[in-house]
């Protein structure tokens, strides 16, 4: 197994890795392949490696796995980036945002999507404490926890 700043070829992609992340923290394994033009599984090594040397925060996105800085951040403090990389998320925050208090069925309406598909992600969404729900005259209704707005908008 290679060693803690070992130099060479593992070195060099290690410290490509790493400076992906850097740029681009939250950047899936996937897009860091496909930018090195390295295979998936090498970069997946690569990023285990970092990880355990503490250079680099690894989290589970669903069938994903995303880098991050190093640093002990919980999945809530990492929420806001790892709902701005997915494109479903993000447009259901925004929809949120822009009308508070919206329910999901509109929300579902709105951005023409099925209404599980909107169930499924505002569950998600709500797991990480991005969304809340207050039983309001139309049913539920929708709002982005005031600790995130911020990083939304």
């Amino acid at each position: 197994m290679p060693r803690k700043g070992q130099r060479g070829a593992f070195g060099a992609v290690r410290a490509r890795v790493r400076k992906e992340v850097l740029r681009n923290p939250g950047v899936g394994v996937s897009e860091i392949a496909r930018r090195l033009g390295f295979d998936q599984s090498t970069i997946n090594y690569h990023a285990h490696i970092l990880a355990a040397e503490g250079a680099v925060q690894i989290v589970k996105d669903g069938r994903t796995l995303r880098l991050f800085k190093p640093g002990r951040r919980s999945r809530r403090e990492l929420a806001p980036l790892l709902v701005a990389r997915h494109p479903a998320l993000r447009k259901i925050v925004q929809a949120i945002l822009r009308h508070p208090g919206i329910n999901g069925e509109t929300l579902a309406q709105r951005l023409k999507l099925a209404k599980s598909t909107v169930s499924y992600h505002v569950k998600k969404l709500r797991s990480q404490g991005v969304v809340t729900r207050r039983n309001g005259p139309d049913g539920q209704q929708l709002f982005v926890s005031p600790r995130f707005r911020r990083a939304f908008r």
